[in-house]
């Protein structure tokens, strides 16, 4: 430009840029540059604002935005979509101009293709107003047009200040916690409208009030992202009419800025997976549509949680956990720092219980951590069907309490936590392990003997019946020693142990000590017991006999009863054979046995000497000791029958030095018969002779 000489302040100005001044010095026939640097502002459109403007005034204050303002030119305003990155739909009551349907719709179309976010805005004299309809409201469009949201009210005028309670947590609500109700509107007659049937994400409900919220109209905040990524803000009750938006508090101003500066960023492609979930839970998102190589926040809400890098062509993935967090719905967001370009989808956090230990005996008591449930809330608790008292959440949805197991049998049962108010609910499993004292019985007998062969037994009940369990059992001697012995199982609860006694075993008191354990599913106990005994050195005076033997165990018959002993233990061996009974050595006494029991068999006959072969060795005995008895002859071998068996000896070395071995009478007349034959032939041969 051609300036006169003099110092000049420059202005530069450009819709969605915040304007530049500089000072330049001009000279005679000199030229001087002057460079300015722009910063971009979000550009607003809006339809219809107050007199006076002040939904632009209440933009431009920020100095974030740049405003273009359109009165009832809806066809202008869809041709130029492009050019903003949200446009607000408000009406002046009695003074608008309403769309035609078809207006409407290509108004959507074009904020979709550009992706213009959209602040629709709502109160008094809009669609099926009790009044009259005069005010064509951006959410009085969306029901008349798209039925979404399906229905609106407009209670009216004068009923005390605005109050707006949060909800939920979102962009909208930047800055403010669920639960908190803040005065957004002084002005006791101020108007107001809400609506419902919304497709999208409540995230306010209205109240109003003296002072204090006293009255609840309904839901009056919401957002939407719509298929094609575009931003909607629902605001009933803040389009500014008939000045009665001089009442908006600093609150109210914020939510407004909010709802413009959320609808104006400009949208990434976001997908999560995961759209619900605990706290603690693990969430994938991937997206499109960031500048190259942008540094990206992850936010849950407004908390920032993890960065994370666009690649070359804008695209980006990753996993965030869940953080503390209320129940319902919340944002998960991908956005570069300066929120130019943000991605955002809805997730609901749903209720979860965490237990502490997640086993136990009933009476024990039971950590419960809730998570995911609405804001300082009252949460009932109950074990199974059993009450178990409630626990009030913290401001984050989340309380600690202790749950005391009740008196059940053992199992698996739920824990559970309900808030009436919401339905929000969950469930842990825990199991019951119930803990029983095991009645430990041993039985050991009260007598023992070196070499014996001992059986001691032990019986396991739990509640009444016999119960399978690991049992360890140790034997204790009267030095103080001990030994384990293993217990395998006769029956259910029923065990045995075997102990063979040294033949040199200490004498004296004995204890054998039984511990019993049981790890069922539902069921886990313990016990012990004890059993004494006494070891004897020696079984005289016992009316000792040897029953039987197998595989050098014995079984012997006592005054006390029958016993078994290791024979190799004791050193057993014959000393002697008398008649049918053997007697025996053994280094705990002497025994008796009836010579069945030992597996006796003569194995030669010497004169009158028989060598007899036993279970426990060799022995010679006489014949006559023996029983011993000819009961057949056959030539000169005569059959001998003893005590110890049947043998066959020739008649020749039957003699002996006390005379001839014993016959039966059937051997007695068999040779007397021979004698007779003899002297019968003798007599017939004789009277055949010739005479002289």
């Amino acid at each position: 430009m051609v300036l006169p000489v003099g110092t000049w302040t420059i202005t530069a100005k450009k819709f969605g840029y915040q304007g530049g001044q500089g000072t330049a010095t001009v000279t005679d026939g000199g030229t001087t540059t002057l460079d300015f640097v722009l910063v971009p502002q979000r550009r607003i459109g809006i339809m219809y604002d107050d007199h006076g403007n002040p939904l632009q005034a209440a933009l431009e204050a920020t100095d974030k935005y740049a405003i273009a303002q359109f009165n009832g030119n809806w066809d202008d305003l869809t041709a130029q979509m492009s050019n903003f990155d949200a446009i607000i739909l408000s009406a002046l009551p009695f003074e608008s101009i309403e769309p035609s349907a078809q207006q409407f719709n290509d108004l959507l179309a074009a904020a979709s293709a550009a992706g213009t976010g959209i602040v629709f805005m709502d109160n008094v004299y809009g669609y099926n107003s009790p009044s009259v309809y005069a005010a064509p409201y951006g959410v009085s469009l969306l029901v008349k047009y798209t039925g979404d949201p399906s229905t609106r009210a407009e209670p009216g005028f004068c009923f005390g200040a605005h109050f707006q309670e949060v909800t939920a947590k979102h962009g909208i609500t930047r800055g403010f916690s669920v639960g908190d109700i803040p005065q957004t509107n002084s002005n006791t007659c101020a108007p107001f409208s809400t609506f419902s049937g919304f497709s999208g994400t409540t995230v306010g409900r209205l109240h109003t009030g003296y002072g204090v919220p006293q009255n609840t109209w309904g839901d009056n905040l919401a957002y939407k992202i719509t298929d094609a990524g575009t931003r909607w803000a629902l605001m009933a009750a803040y389009a500014p009419i008939f000045g009665y938006e001089m009442g908006w508090t600093a609150a109210g101003k914020q939510i407004i800025l909010n709802a413009v500066f959320w609808a104006s960023t400009q949208p990434l492609s976001l997908a999560i997976t995961p759209n619900h979930g605990a706290v603690g839970s693990s969430v994938g998102f991937t997206g499109s549509g960031a500048p190259a190589n942008a540094a990206l926040n992850v936010n849950f809400d407004e908390e920032t949680l993890a960065t994370t890098n666009a690649n070359a062509a804008g695209g980006f993935s990753g996993n965030l956990a869940v953080p503390e967090a209320v129940y319902g719905a919340h944002s998960v967001i991908v956005m570069t720092p300066d929120e130019n370009f943000a991605g955002e989808q809805s997730f609901g956090v749903v209720a979860s219980l965490v237990l502490t230990p997640t086993s136990g005996p009933p009476s024990s008591g039971v950590g419960v951590a809730g998570h995911g449930y609405p804001s300082a809330a009252f949460v009932d608790l109950s074990f199974g069907s059993v009450g178990s008292g409630r626990a009030l959440t913290g401001t984050d949805g989340s309380f600690v309490t202790t749950v005391i197991v009740p008196t059940v049998t053992g199992g698996d049962y739920f824990i559970s936590g309900l808030n009436l108010g919401t339905g929000a609910s969950a469930s842990a499993g825990f199991r019951v392990i119930e803990q029983v004292a095991l009645n430990v019985q041993v039985s050991v007998g009260t007598l023992h003997f070196r070499g014996e062969v001992a059986e001691f037994y032990v019986l396991v009940t739990g509640q009444g019946t016999m119960r399978a369990a690991t049992i360890e059992t140790n034997l204790w001697g009267p030095s103080g020693t001990s030994q384990a012995l293993v217990a395998t199982e006769v029956a259910v609860g029923l065990y045995k142990a075997t102990y063979t006694l040294p033949g040199n075993a200490a004498t004296g008191t004995y204890a054998l000590v039984a511990q019993a354990s049981v790890s069922e599913t539902f069921l886990t106990g313990s016990g012990s017991g004890l059993a004494t005994f006494l070891v004897s050195p020696t079984l005289t005076g016992q009316n000792n006999a040897l029953l039987s033997i197998q595989n050098d165990i014995g079984q012997v018959r006592t005054d006390t009863g029958t016993i078994l002993v290791d024979l190799n233990a004791v050193s057993a061996s014959l000393t002697s054979i008398q008649g049918d009974t053997a007697t025996i050595s053994t280094s705990i006494g002497t025994l008796t046995a009836n010579l069945a029991a030992l597996d006796t068999k003569i194995s030669s006959i010497n004169g009158n000497v028989a060598t007899v072969q036993t279970s426990l060795g060799t022995v010679t005995a006489t014949l006559e000791s023996l029983n011993g008895k000819i009961t057949t002859i056959q030539g000169d071998v005569a059959t001998i029958k003893t005590n110890a068996g049947t043998a066959n000896q020739q008649l020749s070395s039957l003699q002996s030095s006390g005379g001839l071995l014993a016959m039966s009478s059937a051997s007695v007349a068999a040779i007397l018969s021979a004698v007779a034959a003899v002297f019968a032939l003798a007599a017939w041969r004789a009277a055949r002779r010739p005479k002289p």
